[in-house]
């Protein structure tokens, strides 16, 4: 395969494309979470998108692999101003994915908080409940053994 420097800067402007649709599932992602009782259809479509998305950087990353093997034997061969276009947008490419691992990671402190949240809400459900039952009180019924 030779090496084409335009269709190497077309795979990395379409990763670039890739990294603004990520990040604005990742925001919508964050938005959800943060709602405090996240809507279970709408985070399962978020995350869908994002499985989606993942699916074309994969492909695309597999078409560029044998370019960025190629690239530092290839990068004084072209045009210096190409050469600097294409190290602009793998950088930019770069630095846009950092942003968007940062937010994963929030996101993943968000989700934690939501289970820990969950977690204690069911904690103290459990804990009514077998204080009720300690008092002969089944949750929905009134009275007390202690009050007949």
């Amino acid at each position: 395969m030779t090496f084409d420097a335009n269709e190497f800067l077309k795979g990395l402007t379409r990763q670039l494309e890739l990294c603004d649709r990520l990040a604005e599932v990742e925001e919508a992602q964050k938005k959800t979470f943060e709602s405090g009782e996240p809507d279970m259809d709408r985070l399962l479509k978020v995350v869908e998108k994002k499985q989606q998305l993942m699916q074309e950087w994969a492909t695309i990353d597999q078409e560029l692999v044998a370019a960025r093997e190629a690239w530092p034997g290839e990068r004084e061969k072209i045009d210096p101003e190409l050469a600097a276009e294409i190290e602009s947008a793998a950088g930019e490419t770069r630095d846009r994915l950092k942003a968007i691992l940062s937010m994963e990671e929030e996101q993943q402190g968000l989700l934690d908080k939501l289970r820990g949240g969950m977690a204690d809400r069911i904690r103290q459900a459990q804990q009514r409940k077998r204080v009720l039952n300690a008092y002969g009180k089944k949750p929905g019924q009134g009275g007390s053994r202690f009050y007949d």
